[in-house]
């Protein structure tokens, strides 16, 4: 039996928007693609997902997998940092674990 079998994983991916004005914003170009991929992985092993990604960013496909469900995944979209922390503040008392890629 899989150690990741009903668990509630939570996996930030991709890039927000920080705005300065109306107008101006700071972002990054991370595409989402590793965490899309630690997505995958972590429900083929059994889990159940709940992956935050940011505008024009990447997320999980599940197309010819017999390892896992639709119902394993929920997809949220976010645009800004504040959107981010938001959701993040309320999702983390719900999950077993928490995945995060962070870039130096």
């Amino acid at each position: 039996m899989s150690l990741l079998k009903k668990k509630n994983i939570l996996i930030t991916a991709g890039s927000t928007r920080g705005y300065l004005d109306a107008v101006r914003y700071i972002t990054n170009t991370s595409t989402g693609k590793l965490g899309s991929e630690i997505a995958l992985e972590a429900m083929g092993r059994g889990a159940d997902v709940t992956y935050i990604y940011g505008a024009d960013s990447l997320f999980p496909v599940i197309h010819d997998r017999n390892d896992m469900k639709v119902s394993q995944l929920k997809l949220i979209e976010i645009e800004t940092n504040n959107d981010l922390m938001e959701i993040l503040q309320e999702k983390l008392k719900k999950r077993d674990r928490h995945i995060k890629k962070c870039l130096s």
